[in-house]
């Protein structure tokens, strides 16, 4: 069969046209709002958009730091935030209350050989001991916060009653200035800030209490909630993925992840062990937290929580 010249040339350009298309809708980056605290367990969230690895998995990527961690959970839940930096207790707490969550990656984990988060107290407020919190105001980022909830399970494991204990909430934004001032005797706190403060002379390190109730804990992860994570597959490989970038772009750049760090937080710590893997048997071991302190109600089924 014969065709002619200008139906070669037709044919041609609609296929271009097509072509042309379908590579603009494949390129569409989907668009996600990443909601997190100011901690440097997250810093490779950050290094993504910085070093532009959201846009290589064509995500589009807006960053959302924000004062505490219970803002992101009603930030999931309004959908304004698709991945959400929780902590298990926080993830464990919102499905008991019907928001239907789902772990997606790993952040880091807290363990004994270095610790990220500790009680700090006031320089010369004389607290040694979990004995000595009684009476005292204890600021923590958030109330029923991981780092609230681990310190009061220190206290009841130390055989101390938590509410002997004037426990605030005190943002990690402005707790320092508060333990300055004497409105706080000690603080719960998380690095980057428990470096400046101790760096500074303000306090000291109490005790490592959440490594040393349970060594190579879950700490940060990410989640989403189910219906968005089974809507959108693709994204959530990809989002996976940007974050193995920003962990290996930590690895081979540390003075530059470092610089990244004090951008973002005004302060750079040492960088942490990243873990993006995740495990049912994390999320076990929090659900015997919660229960102990009567804040967690039935069994929990972790395996279909993780996706």
């Amino acid at each position: 069969m014969t065709i002619s010249r200008s139906a070669f040339l037709a044919g041609t350009a609609s296929a271009a046209l097509l072509g042309s298309r379908a590579t603009a809708w494949a390129a569409t980056p989907t668009p996600i709002a990443v909601g997190m605290i100011p901690t440097s367990d997250l810093l490779p969230a950050l290094l993504a958009k910085d070093q532009g690895f959201y846009g290589k998995h064509d995500l589009d990527a807006t960053i959302q730091i924000l004062p505490v961690p219970p803002t992101i959970v009603g930030g999931i839940r309004g959908g304004s935030i698709q991945f959400g930096a929780l902590t298990a207790p926080a993830f464990l707490l919102a499905n008991q209350g019907g928001l239907d969550l789902v772990a997606v990656a790993g952040g880091a984990r807290e363990n004994r050989k270095s610790p990220r988060t500790s009680v700090v107290a006031r320089t010369g407020s004389n607290i040694k001991t979990a004995a000595d919190f009684a009476g005292k105001h204890v600021g923590v980022p958030g109330i029923s916060s991981v780092l609230d909830i681990m310190f009061r399970y220190y206290l009841t494991v130390s055989k101390v009653d938590p509410k002997s204990v004037n426990i605030v909430e005190a943002p990690f934004a402005t707790a320092a200035d508060l333990l300055k001032s004497g409105a706080l005797d000690a603080l719960c706190t998380a690095d980057p800030f428990r470096g400046a403060i101790v760096k500074s002379g303000v306090g000291y390190r109490v005790a490592d209490y959440w490594s040393e109730l349970h060594d190579n804990t879950l700490g940060l992860f990410w989640a989403s909630t189910r219906q968005w994570a089974q809507a959108n597959p693709a994204a959530i490989t990809a989002f996976r993925a940007a974050l193995a970038d920003g962990v290996a772009f930590s690895t081979a750049s540390p003075e530059r992840a470092r610089a990244s760090e004090l951008d973002h937080f005004k302060v750079a710590t040492p960088l942490t062990t990243y873990d993006l893997s995740l495990n049912p048997s994390d999320f076990s071991y929090f659900a015997g937290v919660l229960q102990a302190l009567g804040m967690l109600h039935g069994p929990i089924d972790a395996a279909k929580d993780v996706v």
